[in-house]
C-alpha cells in the first residue's frame, strides 16, 4: 500500500526504526557496554530495553490524543508557536549531534580495518555526500530502502553469529552480575541513548498508514525486534571473547566475521559483511539527516527542505571532524559519547513527556471551556 501512496507503511516504519536503533552495534556499541558492565552486558541490555518499554508505554498514552499530528503539533498545543519552534530546533540539534558522533565512530573503525592510509576527512566526506544524495530522495524512499535491505542485513548478520557457534564459551558470561548492580542498573537508567531514535516515530505519526491503529504496534514491534538483535549480538560476542579483552575491540561484529571458516570464500566473509554493515550505517546517516531537515522545516514554518540538506550535512561533517580531532581528555573516561549518553535524558524522554503532558492538560482545559 505504502509503495503507491505518500505514507509510511508498517514495514517501512519498523525496519527504518530498527536500523536506527541497532546500526550502532555494527560499529562497537557492545564495547562501550562491556566497559561499563563487564560480563553482564546481556543483563544490562535487557534492563535498558525493559525501561524502554515502560517509557514508551507512558509516552504512547500521552500521545494518544495527538496521533493525527506529530510531536511538534503537540508542542504547539502546549506552548504555542514558540513551543513548536523550540522543540523542533532542539530535536534537530539532537539528531545532528548524534549523527555526527556515530559518523565519527564509524569512520574511525572503517579506517582502522580497511583504509589505513586514508585521511579521516576524505572518508567522512564520502559518506556525508552519499547520505546527502539519499536525503534528496526523501524520507519515504529511505524508509522503502530500509524495508528491503535491513531484513537482509539482519539475517546475514545472524548467520555470521551462527557460523561461529563452535567458538562460544558460556563461561565467559560469569559472573552474572559483572561489575556489580550499580554499574548495571544505575548506568542503564542514565543511558537512554540506546533507543532514543524511536522518537522518529512521533515525528512520522501523521504520515503512517492507518496511523491510530498501527502506531502503537509499530513502536513496540520496533522495540522488540531491536531488543532481540541487540541481545543476540551482545551474548554472541561476550561468549566469544572473555572480559576484559572484549572491552578493547573497536569493531566486534567484524572480528566475529573473521572467525568464520566455510571454505576459501568463507574465510574472507568479513569483506562482504563490512559492505552490508556500511550500507546499514549509510541508511542511519541518511535518515538522521532527512529527519533533521524535516524538523527544521516544520519548526520554522518554511515551505522547503532540500536547500537545508547541504547546510545540515556540512554541520554534521564539521562536528564529526571536531570530535575526531578533539583533545585526548574527550576520548577517555569522560568523553563526548559518555556525556551525550547521559545528557540525552533531557531531550528524550523528558522533553516529549513534558510537552505531551502539558498539551494534554491544555487540551483538557479547552474542552471544558
Amino acid at each position: 500500500m505504502s509503495i503507491h501512496n505518500k505514507v509510511f507503511g508498517k514495514h517501512e516504519a519498523v525496519f527504518l526504526t530498527v536500523n536506527l536503533i541497532t546500526a550502532r552495534f555494527f560499529i562497537g556499541l557492545q564495547m562501550d557496554i562491556n566497559r561499563i558492565t563487564g560480563t553482564a552486558a546481556w543483563l544490562h541490555i535487557t534492563y535498558r530495553y525493559a525501561l524502554a518499554f515502560l517509557i514508551f508505554a507512558a509516552l504512547l498514552w500521552l500521545f494518544r490524543p495527538f496521533e493525527k499530528g506529530d510531536l511538534l503539533d503537540a508542542a504547539e498545543t502546549a506552548l504555542g508557536k514558540f513551543g513548536k519552534t523550540a522543540a523542533g530546533l532542539v530535536l534537530a540539534i539532537f539528531f545532528i549531534i548524534k549523527t555526527a558522533i556515530t559518523l565519527r565512530y564509524f569512520t574511525e573503525n572503517l579506517i582502522a580495518i580497511m583504509l589505513n592510509n586514508s585521511p579521516y576527512v576524505f572518508v567522512a566526506a564520502f559518506f556525508v555526500i552519499a547520505m546527502s544524495a539519499a536525503a534528496y530522495k526523501g524520507f519515504l524512499n529511505i524508509g522503502r530502502l530500509a524495508a528491503v535491505f535491513v531484513p537482509v542485513i539482519i539475517t546475514f548478520s545472524l548467520l555470521v553469529l551462527a557460523a561461529v557457534f563452535q567458538f562460544y564459551n558460556p563461561r565467559n558470561l560469569l559472573p552474572i552480575l559483572g561489575n556489580g548492580l550499580r554499574d548495571n542498573f544505575t548506568e542503564g537508567f542514565l543511558r537512554v541513548d540506546l533507543y532514543s531514535e524511536l522518537i522518529v516515530l512521533f515525528i512520522l505519526a501523521p504520515e503512517m498508514a492507518d496511523g491510530r491503529r498501527e502506531f502503537g504496534r509499530v513502536c513496540f514491534t520496533s522495540l522488540l525486534v531491536s531488543f532481540i538483535i541487540a541481545l543476540l549480538f551482545t551474548l554472541s560476542f561476550n561468549m566469544l571473547v572473555s572480559y576484559p579483552a572484549d572491552a578493547k575491540f573497536t569493531f566486534p561484529i567484524y572480528e566475529t566475521a573473521r572467525l568464520v571458516r566455510i571454505g576459501p570464500f568463507g574465510q574472507r566473509l568479513e569483506v562482504l559483511a563490512t559492505f552490508a554493515w556500511n550500507f546499514s550505517l549509510l541508511l542511519y546517516f541518511s535518515a538522521g539527516l532527512s529527519v533533521t531537515t524535516k524538523l527544521i522545516r516544520k519548526a520554522l514554518d518554511i515551505d522547503f527542505s532540500k536547500p537545508l540538506i547541504p547546510v545540515c550535512a556540512m554541520i554534521i561533517f564539521l562536528l564529526s571532524v571536531y570530535f575526531h580531532f578533539s583533545p585526548e581528555k574527550w576520548r577517555q573516561g569522560t568523553n563526548m559519547e559518555d556525556f551525550w549518553s547521559k545528557a540525552s535524558w533531557v531531550v528524550f524522554p523528558v522533553l516529549p513527556a513534558a510537552l505531551l503532558l502539558l498539551a494534554r492538560m491544555r487540551k483538557s482545559t479547552n474542552n471544558k471551556q
